[in-house]
Parts: C-alpha cells; sequence; structure tokens
C-alpha cells in the first residue's frame, strides 16, 4: 500500500469515527434549546400562577335602583358601604377583579363630585317639596341637588351620610344640622322628624370598617 493510499484511509476512518460524536452534539444543543423554551414557557405572563389578577376601573354611574349599581353596560359588586352611596352621575374608582360581564370591587371610592352629602328622610326640611320620605344626593353649588327619587315609605328614621370639615356638615344646608364638637371625617348620623324639626340622635364615624 502506498503512503498517499494510507493516509487517504486514515482520513476515512478519522470522519467515521468522528460522526457519531457530532450527531450527538448536536442532539445536546437541541435538548438545551427545549430547556430554554420551556423556561420562556414557564415565565409567561399568560400562566395562571404569574398573573395578577387585581385591577382598577373607573367609570361614571349610571344607575343605582337600591340593588344593583351599573356603569353603562358593567353591573359593579361588592360589600363596600361607598358603592350603596353611589348615584347616577358620580364618578367611582374601584379596585378589584372582573367576573364574566362584572366588576367585583373590593374596594370603592367616590372620586367626583369631591363634595357631596347624602340624605334620606321627608322632603321638606331640605326645602324639596312635600315628599313623606325621599332620598337626595347633594353637592356644593348652585345646582345643590346630584340626584333624587322619592320613596314610598315614612318620614322616619331620618338618615345622614356627610363629611364634617371641623365647623359643619359639607354640601348640606347649614340650618339643617348644629355644629358639633368633631373631629373632621365622614360621619353616619341618625334622627327623627316631629312635623317642625329634625332631632338627631347619633353621629359615627362612616364607614365603621371598609368592606
Amino acid at each position: 500500500m502506498s503512503r498517499r493510499e494510507l493516509l487517504r484511509l486514515l482520513a476515512l476512518l478519522g470522519l467515521s469515527l468522528g460522526s457519531p460524536g457530532l450527531a450527538e452534539g448536536k442532539g445536546s444543543d437541541r435538548g438545551k434549546d427545549k430547556g430554554k423554551d420551556k423556561d420562556k414557557d414557564d415565565k409567561s405572563p399568560g400562566r395562571p400562577d404569574n398573573r395578577d389578577n387585581r385591577r382598577n376601573y373607573y367609570a361614571r354611574v349610571t344607575l343605582n335602583d337600591g340593588a344593583q349599581v351599573y356603569c353603562g353596560g358593567t353591573r359593579v359588586v361588592g360589600d363596600s358601604p361607598w358603592l350603596k352611596l353611589v348615584a347616577p352621575g358620580m364618578w367611582l374608582e374601584a379596585e378589584g377583579s372582573w367576573k364574566d360581564k362584572d366588576f367585583v370591587a373590593a374596594q370603592v371610592k367616590i372620586v367626583s363630585p369631591k363634595v357631596w352629602a347624602y340624605y334620606q328622610g321627608p322632603a321638606a326640611p331640605l326645602g324639596l317639596g312635600q315628599a313623606q320620605r325621599l332620598e337626595v344626593w347633594l353637592q356644593e353649588g348652585e345646582s345643590r341637588v346630584l340626584f333624587q327619587r322619592s320613596l314610598n315609605a315614612p318620614p322616619n328614621p331620618v338618615r345622614v351620610v356627610a363629611h364634617y370639615d371641623g365647623n359643619r356638615f359639607l354640601a348640606l344646608p347649614p340650618n339643617l344640622i348644629a355644629p358639633q364638637n368633631l373631629r373632621a371625617g365622614w360621619y353616619e348620623l341618625s334622627g327623627s322628624w316631629n312635623g317642625q324639626s329634625l332631632t338627631w340622635n347619633s353621629f359615627k364615624p362612616f364607614p365603621d370598617n371598609e368592606g
């Protein structure tokens, strides 16, 4: 065998022995790529383990019939005491999550109007006619009635939710409630109407706890 033939034979043997190693190396690289793809899948923001379901919702109230609250086509549900006090025309900000087409609110803030008060009782003390009982939302300014509706119920008890600034209850007629020795903040008042005047029986911070 000539020297040239010997070198050619050795070269062929070297390629044949090296091929399995190259194939294994490629297979190993594919395994690494699969591992990288799996890591990407694990870190995907769409996976339930990594998704934060808490959302903020900001909208104008279009309906509160005493049982349900709607902002356009979205029903807002929850146990917050503020949610029960919203009126059409108000803007609310809520934190919670979506359940089908409903927004389930864990916390609710009324952001507009900034100054408002809620009154439920006879119309006469507010100078709003002779209705035996009404529910009315008041605000500061010339258009002081934000929303009102008559209720088919006795005039008593009278209920008010309003903010006390240290001198008076905002958005309410000044002569409705005498100044009180109270800290500034939101209060729920209960009282009674005798046909001539109001008597207030209790003043308690509102809410007792946020729902």
